[in-house]
């Protein structure tokens, strides 16, 4: 009889802030951890059951090694929204930078908000960064904890019995 394989997280690296966070809520529910990226990271290197996937510095090179690498039975975790769809249409269970589950009802509407956003900064002549800063200072902890519970709940929905 053969075994069936745990499911494996595969990480979208390159624009991941909560590594350690993943790490973390990942090794409780007993996942390996595949981070892909096109530079080591080298706050992973040596740690039993994560793994860091090289690729080369091509534009989509991250995003074709996960679709190439990653089964039904997988995670993702990614912040690229384009990514997210092509692998919500092969049926792969993804989720976005706040830990929450993305779904192919949903991701359409995602992708038109951000390209909304984008559109919005740009005419208004870009980003006003002393804001931003000031805001993020004020809501990081909430956001942290935030992220922990939905990327548990996210992991607790979907890894298969």
């Amino acid at each position: 009889m053969d075994m069936i394989q745990p499911p494996r997280l595969w990480v979208d690296a390159d624009a991941c802030a909560y590594k350690e966070e993943l790490i973390e809520i990942a090794k409780r529910h007993r996942l390996e951890i595949t981070f892909v990226s096109n530079a080591p990271i080298k706050s992973i290197q040596n740690r039993k059951g994560i793994d860091n996937l090289l690729t080369n510095k091509d534009f989509d090179a991250v995003d074709d090694q996960i679709l190439k690498s990653v089964s039904s039975l997988d995670l993702v975790w990614t912040a690229d929204l384009g990514l997210a769809k092509k692998l919500l249409d092969i049926g792969v269970k993804v989720c976005g930078s706040q830990g929450k589950a993305y779904s192919l009802d949903g991701i359409g509407e995602a992708i038109a908000h951000r390209n909304l956003h984008m559109l919005l900064r740009e005419e208004q002549g870009g980003l006003n960064h002393k804001e931003i800063s000031k805001r993020g200072k004020s809501t990081k902890a909430r956001k942290m904890s935030d992220f922990k519970s939905e990327f548990h709940n996210f992991l607790v929905n979907n890894i298969q019995k």
